[in-house]
């Protein structure tokens, strides 16, 4: 890998004898957009980036008003970026001829948290406005402490793996032709799926960041490329929300979203001519920006074994709530007395002396509070209920009792008392009211 092949922070030159040392004690492999990667905290990193990392985690430190992007690679960054710049600044900045979208590429306006630190451990963002604007494609579990203590704001993009893949392989092209032209795309496929890439696992980044976005949706926004592409102002405005900076006018919605879309920032001479100052083609950011663009780069079998390695990986959620294009999801429920009841005796089975030292009446209680393994059923089950209104074509709804109407339901009556199955009606009736969803028994 020459230096000149490759952007500043990817590059090997000038690494610290701590960098070097951690190096040598790390698993590696030979890299499809580059010669070497190194698996650092469950990630595959160039050694640069390694660097870049250790010197983030040791000297950034967050302010509670700073808003991180977070994403994959080539998961609509570059995109994020303009329209967070243009949200969080548009007091500054509103939409005109001479907005600095318009004269400058967006990667420069917001800063790339660990290639930035690659190229110095001493940069200091404390001059950038608040609320300070950053990105990274760190996986949750290596972003630095302060950030995951502060009270600062997490937005999350992902992609249909199938074009993510596709979108980084034309990026490695154009970026490292010589190793590329060595490693051909079925071999590529292979090591994506095996999460042998700059930023890889795909599958456990976006597993951690979802999990973080339900467990502190405060800080954490989870957002795909799939929705912010088919209704843009909608997921503009769930964006700006959580943000802190709500529209009072539609017609500002409409503004920043043509003046950051693909259409608009491709034709800008500034992203169509030269380079940036990490030493990238401009033009290298802006190739489709389309859903589906995959079907024309992946042969069928090629799409197959993504698609086998994301059902393997997301089977856990059961299902995924990240229903990227073309997915269709299928949502069964069961009355929340049965549910109870066969996780209580699962537990029982499972964790004799836990559930020895938990009496039932307590679990009732801590499942009405929705304190269970994927809890709140309530709120589970009332997403999917009102998803499937929404896009029945996409969400099928289908209750346990439909399923088995021929045969027994309503075992819980042999397990739960009176008082404590009142208990779950009565939170059944409080968090579905006026939803129209019911259950039987």
């Amino acid at each position: 890998m020459t230096s000149s092949s490759v952007p500043i922070y990817l590059g090997d030159e000038d690494l610290t004898q701590e960098t070097r040392d951690l190096l040598s004690s790390l698993p590696s492999e030979k890299g499809w957009l580059v010669s070497q990667i190194y698996q650092f905290e469950g990630s595959w990193h160039t050694q640069g980036l390694v660097q870049g990392i250790l010197n983030c985690q040791k000297n950034f430190k967050a302010n509670d008003s700073d808003i991180i992007l977070a994403t994959t690679p080539k998961s609509g960054t570059t995109w994020l970026k303009a329209l967070l710049f243009a949200l969080i600044h548009r007091d500054k900045f509103p939409v005109s001829s001479k907005h600095p979208l318009l004269a400058t590429n967006p990667h420069p306006l917001v800063p790339y948290l660990e290639a930035d630190y690659r190229i110095s451990p001493d940069v200091d963002f404390s001059e950038l406005p608040s609320p300070r604007l950053m990105q990274t494609h760190l996986q949750h579990l290596s972003l630095p402490v302060s950030i995951k203590n502060s009270s600062c704001k997490i937005v999350y993009c992902c992609r249909n793996p199938k074009d993510m893949f596709v979108s980084l392989w034309h990026f490695g092209k154009k970026l490292t032709p010589q190793e590329t032209a060595d490693y051909p795309i079925e071999k590529s496929v292979e090591a994506f799926c095996q999460g042998k890439f700059i930023g890889g696992p795909f599958w456990d980044h976006v597993l951690e960041y979802w999990y973080e976005s339900r467990k502190n949706p405060n800080k954490v926004l989870f957002v795909t490329y799939e929705e912010l592409k088919k209704q843009t102002e909608v997921e503009v405005k769930r964006i700006a929300d959580f943000i802190g900076c709500g529209f009072t006018a539609e017609k500002e919605v409409s503004e920043i979203v043509k003046l950051c879309s693909f259409e608009s920032l491709s034709k800008l001479e500034v992203n169509r001519q030269g380079k940036l100052p990490n030493g990238i083609e401009s033009n290298s950011y802006f190739r489709k920006g389309e859903i589906g663009g995959w079907r024309d780069t992946l042969s069928e079998s090629l799409a197959e074994v993504i698609d086998r390695t994301t059902e393997e990986k997301f089977r856990v959620l059961s299902p995924l709530y990240v229903t990227f294009q073309a997915f269709v999801v299928m949502l069964r429920c069961w009355n929340p007395k049965d549910m109870f009841v066969s996780f209580w005796h699962f537990g029982k089975k499972l964790n004799r002396q836990e559930t020895a030292d938990y009496p039932i009446e307590k679990a009732v209680e801590a499942f009405c509070k929705g304190k269970l393994i994927a809890g709140p059923f309530w709120d589970h089950v009332l997403e999917y209920w009102y998803a499937s209104l929404e896009n029945p074509n996409k969400v099928l709804f289908v209750t346990y009792e439909e399923l088995k109407k021929q045969t027994e339901v309503g075992g819980w009556r042999d397990t739960l008392s009176e008082s404590l199955a009142d208990a779950i009606d009565r939170t059944t009736e409080e968090k579905f009211g006026g939803s129209g969803l019911k259950f039987s028994c």
